[in-house]
C-alpha cells in the first residue's frame, strides 16, 4: 500500500500530466514542431535562490493530497515534497527528501512513524517537477503569489502536442503548472518563502524507526 502511494506520488503526483505525456509519446508520428526558442532562452528547471513554496492542488485526489510543500536549497540537489491531505493540514502525510551529495532518497512516513532510505542511484529529483525531456515555447508574462513569471507551453521533445503550461521565474521556480489534457488540474503556489532552510528537514525525525523497504 505504502509502496504504491509513495511510487504513484513521487513519479506523478506532482506533476499529472505525465500521463499526457505518455499519451502523447504513443501517438502517431508527429508533425514536423513549429520554431520554437533557442536552448538559451529555456526556462530554468530548479530555482536559483533557497525557498520553500506551498502548493495548492485542484482537481485530481493524487492519494489524498491536496496541497504540497517543496523546499529547495543548493539549487536543488538536496530538496523535500511533503504532501498534506488538505489546505488546512499542518502536518504531511508523507515525506520525500532528495540528498544528491549523501546519494540518498528517504521516504517519510509520519503516520507511521518510520522512514525507509535507497540510494538515489538513476532515479530523478522528486522536487524537479519539470523534467529533461521537455521542451518549451514562450506563451507571456503572469504573476503568481505575488511573483512575475513567465508563461510557457511544454511538450515532449518527440512530439508537438502540447501538454500544458508552466508559470516559471527567471530564477528557475515552478509558480504554476497546468495541463492541457486534463483541464481541471492545476499546481499553483499560494507561499513563497525564500531563505535557507535548517539541515534538520533534510533528515528524518529522530524518533522514527527505519525499515527496510517499503510496504
Amino acid at each position: 500500500m505504502v509502496r504504491s502511494c509513495w511510487r504513484r506520488t513521487a513519479c506523478a503526483v506532482l506533476m499529472v500530466a505525465a500521463a499526457a505525456m505518455t499519451a502523447a509519446a504513443a501517438a502517431q508520428t508527429p508533425v514536423q514542431p513549429p520554431a520554437q526558442a533557442s536552448a538559451s532562452d529555456q526556462p530554468s528547471r530548479l530555482p536559483a535562490r533557497d525557498v520553500a513554496v506551498i502548493y495548492r492542488i485542484n482537481g485530481v485526489g493524487m492519494e489524498g493530497a491536496h496541497k504540497v510543500q517543496i523546499t529547495y536549497t543548493s539549487r536543488g540537489e538536496r530538496s523535500r515534497v511533503d504532501y498534506f491531505r488538505w489546505m488546512e493540514a499542518k502536518y504531511p502525510f508523507l515525506g520525500i527528501i532528495f540528498n544528491r551529495p549523501a546519494d540518498q532518497l528517504v521516504t517519510v512516513m509520519p503516520e507511521r512513524r518510520a522512514y525507509v532510505v535507497r540510494n538515489i542511484g538513476k532515479l530523478g529529483n522528486p522536487a524537479e517537477l519539470l523534467k529533461n525531456d521537455l521542451r518549451f515555447a514562450r506563451e507571456g508574462e503572469a504573476k503568481v503569489a505575488e511573483l512575475d513569471c513567465t508563461d510557457w507551453k511544454y511538450r515532449l521533445s518527440n512530439t508537438n502536442d502540447d501538454l500544458g503550461t508552466a508559470c516559471i521565474t527567471d530564477e528557475g521556480l515552478l509558480l504554476r503548472l497546468t495541463s492541457a489534457k486534463s483541464k481541471d488540474f492545476s499546481l499553483t503556489a499560494t507561499v513563497v518563502s525564500f531563505g535557507s532552510p535548517p539541515d534538520s528537514i533534510f533528515q528524518p525525525p529522530p524518533d522514527f524507526t527505519r525499515q527496510k523497504e517499503l510496504r
